[in-house]
């Protein structure tokens, strides 16, 4: 397992860098991807036999937190015996085995470390002797090497002879004699060489720990060792901490007006002075050994100010109540309803703690709550109870199932929060979902039956005429008084509403009372809005559990699929998520600042109640429909959100990092809702945190970033005919001439004049512009990145040109060709008048207004398997945004309002015209990309259509009636996958995931299971192939640009297929991803896929039929050979077929007649007949009657034939990237 460390802190970076890996391009990946997707029915039993699936883990954690509370040793000690004899007794998912059982070790470790009992070792030894048992046993299964890292099993191995080393010390401190000594200062030396733990490097881990260093000295000269070395730890300036509490509420949550208020109040102060300028501005004031120092004392700080963070963002219970306030009209749940959520709150908390306190005459519904009684003290009842009204209040669909799914989140954290300080929240994540569920059932069930609202009657009858005029009706559950008082109604009921288009299938919502909801406005709380942006760099990835936020629980891979999950734990076993890590820890290390002057304008532009560009109004207009007022209102909390944390960051001047994950393509995305991958006004606030001096050509680059945001190609003419717009736009950017907004992207625009204007005034003041120490960062776009993959797959010269692969004399618009073609095409309807009337109004309405940008998106798409129906869609979207981009910034209108009026009238059989001739045009253009694209597709339709024995057994076992129809329906339970040729594994798994039920205490609830094995979804897995192939390409472009930039120490970053730089290394960094491009394809990569397809398929066979007419003997001879078969039914005569087959192989009689004969076949998919073949892609023929089936091997289609491009040309490319 590789380790990462934090390496050099550089004098003006510091970068997070791996040891020892390599990106590797050229070579053959070791494994193929079929040695982890072949194992899927083993998965899939691992998965749902682990320890999060057991009842007994739930017992185990619910016992071992209460005794670690009360530090009962002996107890703690005899539950780690119970759990390593368990795991001794089996064999399987010993990762998530070790896992659980080291966790405990850990916790168990720290409660002796903690005791004076001298009368401690012999409990202590019973625990080692376990150990070694249970390393015994997984060594001799020759897991242990792999699935737990040798590092941690270090740490458990010092950890236990820390706590001898502690027990020893506390005899000789209690006066013991040597009796008892001795046997401790043996058994000490006995575990260290049975470790086989060298000395010295014991004694480094003991720098913080006096104690142990003097009873390790004490040990080494009785027994007359080598005395050890100690390290003494560095002395750091002392930090306050400020303390959170006084940020939190009573019941310990935090929303994001506070949250962001501690960011920014907690300051780091630099030689006992709080620092008035920008962080960035002061560090660049210092020298070369000021800054190295400051770094490491900044870095520190900010570690401790990130933990504190962490522990409390999952606690955020609501946006802010400022945040609220801006869009009701009358009354809030505001100040006057404090009093009221604390009765919710206190009343419900009070009853749980009855039940809590009885011991007999429990409900089944009580004997769930009774088994977290542990870890139900009074506060965290109160933080639960706090969290769920508050998630109940801010859904915006009210579904059960919603809450459930924030509770399974945030239960670890909260419970954690309050657990003893010996107990590591790591432990919580071995209760299961199904504890958690069932728990919130409950807790829900006595909410509902607790939170009254007081409505006088006169309320009432005001609330009655209001809902009237709206054709609505309050439900009779919330016209019911409670407990004798008229004035008390339900605060909430729960209702079951059956699910759209289907017979019996139910969901649950806990509906608010009418009376509530006048005075809520929901706030649509996501998960993600629990990750911030991070002070300090991310934990470097280690495995899939390890890496990311500091103590958050970090997704690798953003997936719900617990199946697919599994999947790449196992290829990171392997060593094939290597390169992964290294990609998100470097990107990872890219340490961002917020641009003040962008952020002064933000906040001017969040005080305008009228809303501008982007940013939605205070109040949505009465006028729209509810649908989109409820979405701005949505989008307008975004940024209020933003905003906080912009301010919050900005401040100061500090430092931030993102945190990135994953999705199955390999493709990057960040956590935090504020990230430079948001739309335009996100982006141009970031500006890295490091300067670099702009160099002989930093300033031209930053120029012409700025014209390409108006898409103009003379970057230097552009600047002259503007300077006075350039300057008016920095200087005033509210009030004067608004240029900036004529831009595709205007507040990056603005952001760039602000740059200009700084570095001018810099020349003003006698500084030399290379001189400039600039922090925007440059951007550089592939040219239709897709297309460019597809290009250089193909080798594809045409396509290639149009996509700026090879130097011309200048820059190829693949749009504006596109565009070009479609104008043919519609003049030639036009002109031949071979259209229906309605079709031939449309070519004369769209030739001229025919634009490059109602082109741009299908182009975009195409590689990523648009449809018809998706473009046109496209385009009616592209119509859309033009009329309200004149609504709200009318400078950039360039069509007259006549057209303007027809546009807000053109429909979807309008825009379908204008999408089937630009992707009948893409297709002229692209023919190569087009071949790539069904060869993918139709090596799919096989893949998932094959049979194999694996699967019929497992039908036969476990779903018979699937079994009957499987030979005229396919079933496939293997998801399609390949290597990308970075070596990640592209695990494609779109399954058809089954769901589960749960009778609880409010009624039945039906979620997901993807524990359970399904079958895929042939029709995504189609739609899917090609936009995911093309995907797992630029990601793996992106992967070995970002390796290469950081070992030529760029500063870097990107979206996808947009990378970024400092101006200076604009150069750099733009002939490093063009070899990587050229490297990417200097080899015949879809050969390696087709060799992935063959892997995957192998001892599978398809089921393709010939024409009896045709080959009447081999008919007959099938027909005689099958009437023998011991079965009778054709399904059991087939699968005893293709058993046979899959254990004779070539020797089987069917094989041979194949190979006799040689009939030519059909592979028959849905409705569709395909010539089954392996040199070339065929067209589809019409289905005849009159056909045999047959088996035969599952051949995977020969790649198509490749072009003419000489890829190495890219490097001369001068508009490859732009």
């Amino acid at each position: 397992m590789q380790i990462l460390r934090l390496l050099g802190r550089h004098l003006c970076n510091i970068t997070l860098k791996c040891l020892k890996r390599q990106i590797t391009t050229l070579s053959v990946p070791d494994r193929s991807v079929s040695d982890i997707t072949s194992s899927i029915f083993e998965v899939t039993k691992d998965i749902n036999h682990g320890p999060r699936s057991s009842t007994k883990v739930m017992k185990y954690v619910s016992s071992f937190y209460q005794n670690v509370k009360i530090m009962n040793l002996e107890q703690i000690s005899r539950i780690l015996t119970d759990i390593a004899n368990d795991m001794l007794k089996r064999d399987d998912n010993v990762i998530n085995n070790c896992e659980f059982y080291f966790n405990c070790l850990k916790i168990g470790l720290n409660c002796f470390s903690e005791s004076t009992s001298t009368e401690a070792l012999y409990l202590l030894r019973n625990n080692i002797e376990d150990y070694r048992k249970v390393i015994v046993k997984f060594r001799g299964l020759g897991t242990v090497p792999e699935t737990v890292p040798y590092s941690e099993m270090k740490n458990i191995q010092n950890l236990f002879l820390k706590t001898i080393l502690h027990l020893y010390s506390v005899s000789k401190q209690s006066g013991k004699s040597r009796i008892i000594t001795n046997p401790i200062m043996e058994y000490f030396l006995h575990s260290l060489k049975s470790f086989d733990t060298d000395i010295q490097e014991f004694a480094n881990e003991l720098t913080q720990e006096e104690s142990l260093q003097k009873a390790l000295t004490e040990i080494c000269f009785e027994k007359q060792i080598s005395l050890p070395v100690t390290k003494t730890s560095i002395e750091r300036e002392p930090y306050h901490l400020v303390s959170i509490d006084q940020y939190l509420d009573e019941y310990g949550g935090i929303d994001y007006e506070n949250i962001c208020k501690y960011i920014s109040d907690y300051k780091f102060t630099w030689r006992g002075q709080y620092i008035n300028d920008k962080l960035f501005n002061y560090y660049d004031t210092l020298s070369t050994e000021e800054k190295s120092q400051f770094m490491e004392a900044y870095l520190d700080f900010n570690k401790s100010k990130e933990l504190i963070i962490e522990k409390y963002t999952n606690r955020i219970v609501h946006v802010s109540l400022e945040a609220s306030k801006q869009f009701e009209k009358s009354f809030k749940f505001g100040m006057s309803e404090k009093n009221l959520i604390h009765k919710w709150i206190t009343d419900t908390t009070e009853q749980i703690e009855k039940i809590l306190a009885s011991e007999t005459s429990l409900s089944n519904e009580e004997i769930i709550i009774h088994q977290f009684k542990p870890f139900l003290e009074t506060v965290t009842i109160q933080s639960i109870i706090n969290y769920i009204i508050f998630s109940i209040l801010g859904s915006p669909d009210g579904k059960l199932t919603t809450v459930i799914e924030k509770m399974k989140y945030s239960f670890p954290s909260v419970l954690s929060q309050h657990a003893s300080p010996n107990l590591k929240g790591e432990v919580f994540q071995y209760i299961n979902d199904d504890a958690y569920i069932k728990l919130t059932h409950q807790l829900v069930k006595l909410i509902i039956e607790n939170c009254k609202v007081p409505i006088t009657s006169k309320q009432m009858e005001q609330l009655q005429n209001s809902l009237k005029l709206e054709n609505k009706e309050i439900a009779d559950q919330f016209l019911i008084s409670s407990g004798g008082n008229d004035d008390e109604y339900p605060a909430f009921c729960k209702e079951t509403k059956r699910i759209t288009n289907t017979k019996n299938k139910t969901y649950i919502i806990v509906k608010m009372h009418p009376y509530i909801e006048l005075k809520l406005q929901s706030l649509k709380l996501g998960t993600h809005l629990h990750y911030l942006p991070m002070l300090h760099p991310p934990k470097p990835w280690v495995n899939p559990q390890s890496g990311g936020y500091l103590t958050i629980k970090t997704s690798f891979v953003s997936t719900n699929d617990s199946i697919q999950v599994e999947l790449l734990n196992r290829a990171g076993v392997r060593g094939q998520l290597d390169n992964a890590y290294s990609c998100l820890d470097q990107m990872g290390s890219t340490a961002w600042a917020i641009n003040p002057l962008m952020l002064d304008v933000f906040n001017k532009l969040m005080g305008n109640p009228d809303g501008f560009l982007s940013i939605p109004p205070l109040v949505p207009d009465e006028t729209l429909p509810q649908k989109t007022k409820t979405e701005l209102k949505s989008l307008r909390i975004t940024f209020e959100i933003m905003n906080k944390l912009a301010n919050a960051f900005g401040e100061n001047g500090d430092l931030l990092y993102h945190c990135y994950s994953l999705d199955f393509r390999g493709r990057i995305y960040p956590f935090s809702p504020l990230t430079h991958y948001g739309g335009d006004l996100a982006r141009s606030l970031f500006m890295f945190w490091y300067s670099e001096p702009l160099g002989p050509n930093g300033f031209y680059w930053i120029k012409y970033q700025l014209a390409s945001l108006f898409g103009q190609k003379n970057c230097l003419e552009f600047y002259e005919e503007n300077y006075d717009n350039i300057i008016d736009s920095a200087r005033n950017p509210m009030t004067g001439k608004k240029w900036w907004m004529k831009a595709d992207k205007p507040f990056s625009a603005l952001a760039v004049c602000f740059e200009i204007k700084k570095i001018l005034d810099y020349r003003m003041s006698g500084g030399k512009i290379e001189d400039y120490k600039c922090r925007l960062p440059i951007h550089q776009d592939g040219s239709c990145n897709g297309l460019q993959h597809y290009a250089g797959l193909a080798a594809d010269e045409t396509g290639g040109a149009a996509v700026n692969l090879i130097r011309l004399e200048t820059k190829q618009d693949v749009y504006t060709k596109v565009l070009e073609i479609v104008k043919k095409k519609i003049e030639q309807d036009i002109l031949e008048q071979n259209l229906g009337t309605v079709n031939l109004e449309t070519a004369k309405f769209f030739l001229p207004i025919l634009n490059r940008k109602l082109v741009k998106r299908p182009v975009m798409t195409t590689v990523y398997g648009v449809t018809l129906a998706g473009a046109s869609s496209q385009i009616m979207q592209t119509i859309k945004e033009i009329v309200e981009d004149h609504r709200t910034n009318p400078s950039k209108t360039t069509f007259s309002n006549e057209t303007l009026h027809k546009l807000k009238s053109v429909q979807l059989t309008q825009t379908s015209y204008l999408a089937k001739k630009i992707l009948d045009s893409i297709d002229e253009l692209f023919v190569h990309a087009k071949q790539i694209e069904k060869w993918l597709l139709q090596n799919t339709k096989r893949i998932l259509t094959s049979y194999n024995i694996k699967t019929i057994d497992h039908l036969l076992n476990n779903n018979p009636s699937s079994f009957e129809t499987i030979f005229t329906t396919p079933v496939s339970f293997f998801p399609i996958s390949w290597i990308s040729p970075c070596g990640f594994p592209v695990i494609q798994s779109y399954r058809k995931i089954p769901t589960s039920r749960f009778n609880g205490a409010i009624g039945k609830t039906t979620w997901n299971n993807s524990n359970k094995l399904s079958p895929m979804d042939r029709r995504k897995h189609e739609l899917g192939i090609a936009p995911n192939f093309i995907h797992s390409l630029d990601a793996a472009h992106l992967f070995m640009t970002c390796d290469s930039a950081n070992k030529a120490g760029l500063t870097f970053s990107a979206i996808h297929d947009s990378y970024w730089t400092h101006p200076n290394n604009v150069e750099k960094l733009s002939k490093i991803l063009r070899e990587q491009f050229v490297e990417l394809y200097s080899m015949d990569y879809l050969k390696y896929v087709r060799q992935d397809f063959i892997n995957q398929v192998k001892n599978s066979y398809q089921l393709v039929y010939f024409k009896k007419k045709d080959y009447p003997g081999l008919a007959n001879k099938i027909a005689e050979i099958r009437k023998h078969y011991p079965e009778r039914k054709k399904p059991h005569k087939l699968a005893f077929e293709l058993r046979e087959m899959t254990e004779q192989g070539e020797e089987h009689i069917m094989r041979k007649l194949y190979q006799r004969y040689k009939p030519r076949v059909f592979h028959i998919v849905s409705d569709k007949c395909y010539e089954y073949r392996n040199d070339t892609v065929v067209q589809p023929e019409p289905k005849c009657k009159g056909m045999m089936e047959i088996f035969v091997p599952v051949l995977i289609i020969n790649v198509p034939p490749k072009g003419n491009l000489d890829i190495s040309k890219v490097l001369d490319s001068p508009y490859f990237f732009s």
